[in-house]
């Protein structure tokens, strides 16, 4: 016989003879209950003072439609212009009368120039909230970038003024008065 056949038929076997019989089901058999002693929960004392929860505010939801607000540039702004190829320069007052949406209404005067004084409104003038694009009708044009210095608001940048001699660059600032 078969070594596995042999053990197998031996260990059926033995199932058979321990197992109990319909007429003779006894209750299932529960060992005594042991008593195993139940420590004391145990108390443990911080090492350092305990602080109570802080407050927690819930962050607050940037608003995205939020407009950016729009800085006052609106006023009159006094300055100095400068053209260092031809070694000259003067004052310059610009007036902005209004904004209306993006368009900025107003008007500048350039003095020392060798032409004299060269006052006109804006033909076009953009504000974006950062940047004041201006073009006059005579041929100056400049950009200028607003920030704050020194606790004042500042506008600079660089401005071209074209004529029959050609088309020169400088530099224009000017401050919030």
């Amino acid at each position: 016989m078969d070594r596995r056949l042999y053990l197998g038929a031996t260990l059926l076997l033995a199932a058979c003879a321990t197992a109990p019989h319909r007429d003779t089901v006894s209750e299932p058999v529960t060992p005594p209950p042991t008593e195993t002693p139940v420590a004391p929960p145990m108390v443990v004392e911080p090492v350092a003072p305990v602080a109570p929860p802080a407050e927690v505010k819930p962050a607050e939801a940037p608003e995205i439609h939020k407009p950016k607000p729009v800085a006052n540039i609106v006023g009159n702004w006094e300055g100095r212009w400068e053209i260092e190829s031809l070694g000259l320069e003067g004052r310059v007052i610009i007036v902005i009368d209004r904004i209306e949406g993006k368009v900025a209404i107003g008007h500048s005067s350039i003095y020392d120039t060798p032409y004299g004084e060269l006052s006109e409104p804006f033909a076009s003038a953009v504000f974006d909230g950062s940047r004041l694009a201006v073009k006059h009708s005579k041929a100056t044009s400049y950009t200028l970038t607003l920030a704050e210095r020194e606790n004042s608001m500042r506008l600079a940048g660089p401005f071209t003024f074209t004529n029959s001699l050609g088309t020169f660059t400088g530099k224009l600032r000017v401050s919030k008065k």
